[in-house]
């Protein structure tokens, strides 16, 4: 039984994480979440959707909804950057795309400690 403790201590001892910036502030998304980092592309309007529904895009032939994380978390509007970029992540109901400012790193174990960890299952959801 020890030995299995330790395992999963280890496990969260080296855990990665995608750091990604939203104006001043970073968060994380656990790496084994996400699929992929693009570059924003044109976005198929939803119309009805929530404030923070960006839109649809096309990901090598599949349909994603991104959501703007930054209207999702009432910050301030900022227009896309060279630095923008669409996270796309592994929920239970599907891959979502999170619209952020920056990826910043990828980051193990203690380096993460701090960093406010988005749900990428009840981000919609709230």
């Amino acid at each position: 039984m020890e030995g299995t403790w330790a395992s999963v201590d280890n496990l969260l001892a080296n855990r990665q994480t995608v750091v990604f910036r939203l104006g001043a502030s970073s968060f994380g998304i656990d790496i084994f979440r996400v699929s992929e980092i693009v570059r924003p592309s044109p976005l198929t309007p939803v119309p009805g959707a929530g404030p923070s529904m960006k839109g649809l895009m096309d990901i090598h032939g599949k349909t994603v909804p991104v959501v703007d994380l930054r209207r999702r978390m009432d910050l301030p509007e900022e227009p896309d950057s060279p630095g923008s970029r669409i996270i796309v992540a592994d929920t239970a109901g599907g891959s979502i795309g999170f619209l952020v400012d920056e990826v910043t790193e990828i980051v193990s174990g203690p380096s993460a400690e701090g960093l406010t960890y988005i749900d990428v299952d009840k981000t919609l959801a709230a």
